[in-house]
């Protein structure tokens, strides 16, 4: 079983800690699943109290590309999409590629208090739906 655990489970996660991983991301997906967005705020909100940010963020990267990925192809006018949110996407791909740069260049205090600040705008202000 040690061979199963340091075969799947990544660097210095118990078990038990994959299964809380797990259903954090289980409740984040459900977010997502009846609104639409928020797995990302969701899920680093609640990553950050089990682990360091940065290793919360590493753990974030496939579950979000996922979601969209289902999402963007559950859509009826793709293209339409793709040209109307291009530069969106530019953008965010640019920013994830510059914060995995510099990611482990600031301090873990000051990327908790951003996780939770943007986490907790994210989750309390009013949103207007998408037209």
């Amino acid at each position: 079983m040690d061979v199963f655990y340091e075969t799947f489970l990544p660097a210095g996660i118990e078990p038990a800690e994959m299964v809380l991983v797990a259903g954090i991301f289980f409740i984040a997906a459900l977010i997502k699943g009846f609104l639409g967005i928020g797995l990302p705020a969701a899920a680093m909100a609640f990553l950050t109290l089990i682990m360091e940010p940065t290793t919360a963020i590493s753990l974030m990267i496939l579950p979000i590309v996922f979601t969209n990925f289902v999402q963007f192809n559950r859509s009826e006018n793709r293209r339409q999409i793709a040209i109307k949110y291009k530069w969106f996407a530019a953008a965010i791909m640019t920013s994830i590629f510059v914060t995995s740069l510099f990611i482990t260049s600031f301090p873990t205090a000051m990327l908790t208090v951003a996780i939770g600040s943007v986490s907790y705008t994210h989750l309390t202000l009013p949103t207007t739906p998408y037209v």
